[in-house]
C-alpha cells in the first residue's frame, strides 16, 4: 500500500467522530399486552373507563446522563385506524420530546416533521393519547403492575387499536396490542363496525399446497358485511390499495374461519391479509395481519402465527397461546396440475373438506432462515420508500 493511502486511512481512523448516546446499542423494551381479546366492547353508557394489563420482558432501568428525564417510559395511544402493512408510525410523539432529547444529547439529529406524531398529516385527529405525557409509565415491575386505564369519554364512539410507544431517544419504538377496542353508547348502531384478525398474529411460514386457515371476529349493527383479502408486499408497494384481492366475504357473523389455499404465483412471496367490515350506514373499519405469511413450495403445516408475550413481573393475565392448534388449510395435494393457478382456493371451516393424501410431500427450495432473511431485507426496503 502506498504512503498516500496509509495517510488517508490514518486520517479516517483519527478523525473526530460525533459522540453516541450511551444507550444507542441497548435493546428497547416493548410492552407485553396481556389478556387481549379479538374485539373488546366498552359500553360507556355503563362505565366509560377501560383498563388493560401491561407486562414487560425486562426492566429498563434509570435514564442515562445523556437522556431526557422521562426517557425509558411507556405512553399508550388509541388509533382510529390500523397502520397498513408497509406503514410505520412516526418515531417521535411530540416536538417537545425532540427538544428535550436534543438538549440532553446535542449530537442527536433532529427528525423531519413527518417523523413527529403530532405534526403528521396521516395521523391528524386519529391518534388519541391514553397516557398523558406527564404521566408516562416507567418501565419497571412496580410501575406497570397496575396496568393502564383509558377514559373513553375523550373520544368519539367507534373502533380503535391500542399501541404502546417506548420513549427512549433516539431509538423510540412502537408495539401494537392485538385485537380491536370498540367504544359504543348503549347499542351497536351508536358506533361503526369493528373487525379483527385473531390468527395469524405473527409471521408464518406455510406450505403453498396446504394453505392456512384465517380466523377473526366482527361486530356491528345488523346487516354489517365483512370481507377478507390478500396482497403481496411487492404489489402493495407498487399499486397501493388497488392491489388487494378478495377471497372471502359474509354478512352478520360474529366470528369467521376461512381456508385460504393461495395460487401458485405466491410461492416465496410475502403475503399480507386484510379484513374489512362495512355497515349499512357506510361506516367501515379495516384490520391487517401484523406480519406477513410466506408460502414455500410443498404442503407442510403452518409454523408461527401465535403471539407469545414475555412477562417478567407476573401480571397474571397472560394465558398461554394454544400453539397445538393447527391452522393449516387442509388443501394439500400431491400435485397442483389440475388447479387453476390464477384463483386461490377458499373453503369456510366446517364445510366438507378432507385433505388428499400427501405422500412424500416436502418443502422444497431455499432454507427457511435464508428465506426469512431475504424477506426481512425486502420489507425494510418497502418501508423505507413508502
Amino acid at each position: 500500500m502506498s504512503p498516500w493511502w496509509g495517510l488517508v486511512a490514518a486520517s479516517v481512523v483519527l478523525a473526530p467522530r460525533p459522540a453516541l448516546a450511551a444507550n444507542t446499542g441497548r435493546a428497547r423494551v416493548p410492552p407485553s399486552f396481556l389478556g387481549a381479546s379479538c374485539i373488546e366492547t366498552i359500553d360507556r353508557s355503563r362505565d366509560p373507563e377501560w383498563s388493560f394489563d401491561v407486562g414487560i420482558p425486562f426492566e429498563s432501568g434509570a435514564p442515562g446522563p445523556d437522556e431526557p428525564a422521562d426517557s425509558r417510559t411507556f405512553q399508550f395511544f388509541a388509533l382510529c385506524r390500523s397502520p397498513g402493512p408497509l406503514e410505520e408510525l412516526p418515531s417521535w410523539v411530540a416536538a417537545a420530546d425532540v427538544e428535550a432529547a436534543t438538549e440532553a444529547d446535542p449530537t442527536l439529529e433532529r427528525p423531519p416533521s413527518s417523523e413527529i406524531l403530532e405534526h403528521s398529516e396521516a395521523w391528524a385527529g386519529c391518534a388519541h393519547a391514553i397516557t398523558p405525557v406527564d404521566a408516562r409509565m416507567p418501565i419497571s415491575c412496580e410501575a406497570t403492575a397496575a396496568g393502564e386505564v383509558w377514559d373513553t369519554r375523550e373520544v368519539s364512539a367507534g373502533s380503535y387499536v391500542v399501541w404502546g410507544h417506548t420513549y427512549e431517544p433516539a431509538e423510540n419504538s412502537w408495539t401494537s396490542r392485538d385485537g380491536v377496542v370498540r367504544v359504543i353508547d348503549g347499542d351497536d348502531a351508536s358506533a361503526g363496525p369493528a373487525v379483527s384478525i385473531s390468527w395469524p398474529l405473527t409471521e408464518v411460514v406455510a406450505g403453498l399446497d396446504e394453505g392456512i386457515t384465517v380466523s377473526g371476529c366482527m361486530a356491528g349493527m345488523a346487516g354489517t358485511a365483512w370481507s377478507l383479502s390478500w396482497v403481496t408486499a411487492a404489489e402493495l408497494d407498487a399499486r397501493g390499495d388497488d392491489a388487494w384481492e378478495v377471497f372471502a366475504e359474509g354478512v352478520d357473523q360474529s366470528e369467521f374461519e376461512v381456508v385460504f389455499v393461495p395460487p401458485s404465483s405466491l410461492e416465496y412471496q410475502a403475503v399480507f391479509l386484510r379484513a374489512e367490515a362495512r355497515d349499512p350506514q357506510g361506516r367501515s373499519f379495516v384490520a391487517y395481519s401484523p406480519e406477513p405469511v410466506v408460502f414455500l413450495a410443498g404442503c407442510a403445516s403452518p409454523e408461527g402465527g401465535h403471539r407469545v408475550s414475555s412477562d417478567l413481573c407476573g401480571v397474571g393475565s397472560n394465558p398461554a397461546p394454544d400453539v397445538t392448534v393447527e391452522r393449516g388449510g387442509r388443501g394439500c395435494t400431491e400435485s397442483r396440475e389440475d388447479d387453476d393457478e390464477d384463483e386461490p382456493s377458499t373453503v369456510p371451516t366446517g364445510s366438507p373438506s378432507e385433505p388428499a393424501a400427501a405422500v412424500g410431500c416436502q418443502i422444497d427450495g431455499a432454507p427457511r432462515p435464508l428465506a426469512w432473511m431475504a424477506l426481512t431485507l425486502l420489507l425494510m426496503g418497502f418501508r423505507r420508500t413508502s
